[in-house]
């Protein structure tokens, strides 16, 4: 489901000409995966694989969605070892697999072995902290958006967002705990 709905993201940025379309780097192995992320002290949930084999994210910074961009895996590592523009508090676990100005989406992470993770976004604005109960969850929410016109061109050719458009689609992906003042556990 992760990987369809991913393509159906890259369908929408190919048809629409954005850059991130032609800039997302080609996707990593299993064992490339675990060798960038062994000195971790958690394991990644088996969806943040799956996002990784589909693709390494976009080194050059281009938007997979509004305003966020998706780290290469080398990057999402390095900044955690570096706490380089990490905002604070940061719970060591978690990792950060989109960016946009210091605002990550995040996945929760353990170390144990688990195939999906509550997913939300870290902001300095409490209002648009969403949780979701998955990645799988966010990325079709995304999706959605997009094939809706939540998500569009505007006339400057800019992604941006219909934000009454992306209400309902979100609602439906989000998790049912209050999302202010998230922590992990």
């Amino acid at each position: 489901m992760l990987t369809e709905t991913l393509e159906r993201i890259l369908a929408w940025l190919q048809a629409h000409d954005q850059p991130a379309a032609a800039s997302l780097q080609p996707g990593l192995s299993q064992a490339e995966i675990e060798a960038k992320v062994k000195e971790l002290p958690f394991r990644l949930p088996q969806e943040v694989y799956e996002l990784y084999q589909w693709r390494n994210g976009d080194p050059a910074g281009h938007e997979l969605f509004p305003y966020h961009v998706f780290l290469p895996l080398e990057e999402a590592v390095h900044r955690l070892g570096s706490r380089h523009q990490l905002p604070e508090p940061w719970d060591p676990k978690w990792f950060p697999i989109f960016d946009f100005d210091e605002s990550y989406y995040v996945v929760i992470c353990d170390e144990t072995d688990t195939e999906a993770s509550p997913t939300f976004l870290i902001d300095e604005i409490p209002e648009f902290c969403v949780e979701y109960a998955t990645l799988t969850h966010m990325i079709r929410t995304v999706a959605e958006c997009y094939e809706a016109g939540a998500y569009y061109l505007n006339d400057q050719g800019v992604l941006d967002i219909d934000y009454e458009k992306i209400e309902p689609i979100r609602q439906r992906y989000v998790s049912d705990g209050d999302s202010d003042g998230l922590e992990a556990s």
